[in-house]
Order: C-alpha cells, then sequence, then structure tokens
C-alpha cells in the first residue's frame, strides 16, 4: 500500500506533459490506484474496529423508491453511524458542522444480507463495498391503484451483531396513480433550494454551517410544487409524482429530505449521487448521471409525459434539451429553467439560450423563468395548474422574500 501511494504524485506530474489521451489513460490508472487504497484502507479499519470490540451495529438507512404497475425500484444504505438526529433552528453552526463531517465520515457495512418484502414479494439484496443496496424486482403490492405510497420492509438477515426483528425497517414506494396527467421532475440545488451551486466557497459554507431548519428555499417553489402535483383540478389529494434529481452525494440524503418536510414540498423519490474515487462516481463524473436518472426515470413509466424543472446555474439547459431531442413533445411537455441571477443579462442566460433554440427545434418548450409564480402563470396557461392557486403561489413568493429579509 505505501508503494502504490508513492507512485501517485508522479503519475499526476506525468498527467500534465502527455498529450490529452494518454493523460485520461494516466487519470484513470491514478484513480483505480486511489479508489484501491480508499477501499483497503477501509477494509482494515473494519478489522481493527471487530477486534478491538468496535464494530457497531448495522443499522438500514432506506432512500425512497418508486414503482410501476410490476416493477419496484428501491436502494438504500447500511452504516454503523446514521445520520444525525433532526435539527434545531438554534443549533450551533459547529453543531451543523459536526453533523455535516459525520455525514461525509460514513461508516458503511459491505457484503450485508438484506431481505426486502414488497407486499406477498420477498427479495434479496447484498450491499457492495460502500454498504449500498439497490433493487428492481417484481413486487405483490396489491393496493397500488389505490393511492400513490406503499411500503416495503427490510431487515439485515446476516449480521451477529443485530437480529432481523431488531433491524426491522420500512421504506416508502410511490406509484403515480392511474389518475396522473404528468409527472415531475427536478433538479434540487438552485432550483428548490438555495445552495449558490454557482459560486464553490458559498455552497461549501451553506452546506457545512447550515442545516435542513435553516437551508432556504426558493421563493414560491413548494406552493408550485404542491400545484403541479395537485394538478389543474380542485381539491388537494395528489396525483402527479414528483422526482427529484441532484448532483448532491447519498450522504446529504436526510438532509434533503429533512428540508422537503419542514418547507412543506411534496414527497418524492430522492435521486443523489454516490461520491468516491471510482471512474464513474465524483472524481471524473459532471452532471451527466441526471440525464441518465431522467431516462430512467420516464422508461419506467413510458405513458406518462413529463414536466422538467432545472436552474440556469448548471448543466440542467444542456441537459434536459439532450432529453427534449430523444423523447420530444410527446414524452416532455415543457421544461423551466430558473434564471439564477434573473436581473443581471450574464453567460448562463447566453448558455441557456443556446440549448432553449435546440429544445425548441425538438418541439419542446424551454422557458427560462424569474421566480415560481412566473413559471405558474405558465402552468396555469397551459392548463396544468389550476388558475385559483396563482394567487396563492405569488403570497408564497412574496412571503418567502420577505422572510429571507428577516423581516416579521
Amino acid at each position: 500500500m505505501l508503494g502504490g501511494t508513492a507512485t501517485l504524485p508522479r503519475l499526476f506530474r506525468q498527467m500534465d506533459k502527455k498529450p490529452k489521451k494518454l493523460r485520461r489513460s494516466l487519470g484513470s490508472r491514478a484513480i483505480r490506484l486511489v479508489a484501491s487504497i480508499d477501499n483497503a484502507f477501509d477494509a482494515r479499519m473494519r478489522r481493527l474496529n471487530k477486534r478491538l470490540g468496535r464494530e457497531g451495529v448495522p443499522q438500514i438507512l432506506p432512500y425512497i423508491g418508486y414503482a410501476n404497475a410490476t416493477t419496484a425500484w428501491l436502494h438504500g444504505r447500511v452504516l454503523t453511524n446514521p445520520p444525525p438526529a433532526e435539527p434545531g433552528e438554534s443549533d450551533s453552526r459547529w453543531r451543523n458542522v459536526a453533523n455535516t463531517y459525520r455525514r461525509f465520515a460514513s461508516k458503511e457495512v459491505p457484503d450485508v444480507r438484506i431481505e426486502i418484502k414488497l407486499g406477498d414479494d420477498t427479495h434479496q439484496v447484498v450491499t457492495d463495498r460502500e454498504g449500498y443496496f439497490a433493487l428492481q424486482a417484481p413486487h405483490g403490492l396489491q393496493h397500488l391503484e389505490q393511492g400513490m405510497w406503499a411500503q416495503a420492509i427490510l431487515k439485515i438477515v446476516d449480521h451477529h451483531r443485530v437480529s432481523p426483528d431488531e433491524s426491522a425497517t420500512t421504506a416508502k414506494l410511490m406509484s403515480p396513480p392511474t389518475e396522473a396527467e404528468f409527472g415531475i421532475i427536478s433538479d434540487v440545488d438552485d432550483t428548490v433550494i438555495h445552495t449558490g451551486a454557482t459560486h464553490l466557497l458559498k455552497m461549501i459554507r451553506v452546506t457545512m454551517f447550515g442545516n435542513a431548519r435553516t437551508r432556504v428555499p426558493l421563493d414560491g417553489a413548494a406552493a408550485f410544487y404542491q400545484a403541479l402535483q395537485v394538478g389543474n383540478r380542485e381539491g388537494e389529494s395528489p396525483q402527479n409524482p414528483v422526482f427529484y434529481v441532484s448532483s448532491s452525494p447519498w450522504n446529504l440524503f436526510d438532509l434533503i429530505e429533512d428540508i422537503f418536510l419542514f418547507n412543506n414540498f411534496p414527497l418524492g423519490p430522492i435521486l443523489l449521487r454516490d461520491i468516491g474515487f471510482d471512474r464513474d462516481k465524483f472524481v471524473s463524473s459532471g452532471h451527466g448521471h441526471k440525464l441518465d436518472k431522467v431516462r430512467r426515470i420516464m422508461a419506467a413509466y413510458p405513458e406518462l409525459p413529463f414536466v422538467l424543472l432545472g436552474d440556469s446555474g448548471q448543466d440542467d439547459a444542456m441537459l434536459y434539451a439532450t432529453a427534449a431531442a430523444e423523447y420530444g413533445p410527446e414524452r416532455i411537455k415543457a421544461i423551466f429553467i430558473r434564471d439564477v441571477d434573473p436581473d443581471a443579462d450574464s453567460r448562463y442566460d447566453a448558455n441557456v439560450a443556446t440549448w432553449q433554440a435546440k429544445s425548441i427545434e425538438a418541439g419542446v418548450p424551454m422557458h427560462r423563468i424569474r421566480d415560481s409564480h412566473a413559471a405558474a402563470l405558465l402552468a396555469a396557461e397551459k392548463g396544468w395548474i389550476h388558475p385559483d392557486r396563482l394567487d396563492g403561489i405569488r403570497a408564497e413568493v412574496f412571503k418567502d422574500k420577505v422572510l429571507k429579509q428577516g423581516v416579521t
């Protein structure tokens, strides 16, 4: 292991002196080397903790799954240090920093067998080297036609520190009802939650020093998403499924879920990204994984059209325009791109304009919008939300702006 570590700086020095193709090859070697060191270190620490009696009790952390009429998709992770408890509004900045560190200093449990019961059907999966598990399987959930939500029961069945009954937990699965008119796929960072993703230091500060009680949703976003979920009809019963996709790591799942709950966003699957040193993870991957997730969601519901929402600060316009070219107006009703700097004429606007033209060429309108009320006006005009909800959304936009200014 020491010999491998000593070669790493030399690899990176070589990368600067070689042609582009060779630099990519050397970069891949460096990533594989770091991954092997990381995996070896984790394995050694697990063996040491086991010998010292500090192994910890594994717990299942299920993420929100989804299902169609025949198949369920469910995933999660097994850790011995679960996420911190529910935050408080008065938590200090240093407590928030400690909780953020705890999320990223995860103690994963590999090679654990988990039993997953989906109605009348039972399946088993095994966690990978980072503690993750994933299931795509037929389900026996007989009541999916009667509502949007079902539950799966999960148990660890082969670990000496915990019994199946002690480890039992439930996971939520969303399935669109037959009355659904369309689905919603939304980015998270700077689309529904203010993150400052276009400014690295600001984003780090917001992530490190904030918690779910202090993180600020974008003006009126929750009310707009609620309106989209209900659709163009009276009443409050949700019918249109909402999916969230993000480049944030799975380590932040509990934080994002709590932010949604505290701010009354519609609940839905939150599809994030693993971070690590593998080639398809943090080091080499951009935002393209979000397009892969969009494709998977749309493949799961081939009869359902979708509305896509993102922001101008990242690659959402490009990714969604690519989806528009692939699927056309029959599957994508419209694309909404929130302007991250609505009072300026910036390079972000020029980038959106380029992809806006390509999306329109594919027959899918792409709208650059100032705020949630502007988006709601367009949605009401198209008949996707009830016009009676516009005043409420406008009021929520104003209220959120006032709260940000500290005015009571």
